[in-house]
């Protein structure tokens, strides 16, 4: 019984000192997406832009517009409010008949 205490309670250690070293490990993971690009179909709505910007995105392309709700450059421009602690750049994209794209 005293060999069962024993595994058992070294169960518990080793169970918990593996959640510790996790939860650590997931500390130093940067879980920012400083410095990164997001290519996008459709511009975003103004809580998906919100994301972006508390995701600390660089640089966000999109190649529709959004008229009713776009947050970046159709309806709003949330990437150039002064009063957010983030901004990126946007470029909307246009599709030329071949099928390219460019900056516009």
């Amino acid at each position: 019984m005293v060999a069962i205490d024993l595994l058992a309670a070294d169960s518990v250690y080793l169970r918990e000192n593996l959640i510790e070293n996790f939860i650590e490990k997931q500390e130093k993971k940067a879980y920012l997406l400083n410095g990164c690009s997001i290519y996008l179909t459709h511009e975003p709505c103004i809580m998906c832009a919100m994301a972006l910007l508390h995701s600390r995105v660089s640089t966000v392309y999109y190649l529709n517009h959004n008229v009713h709700a776009g947050a970046l450059g159709s309806k709003y421009k949330l990437h150039t409010l002064k009063k957010t602690n983030h901004r990126f750049t946007v470029y909307h994209l246009e599709q030329i008949n071949n099928g390219d794209t460019v900056n516009s």
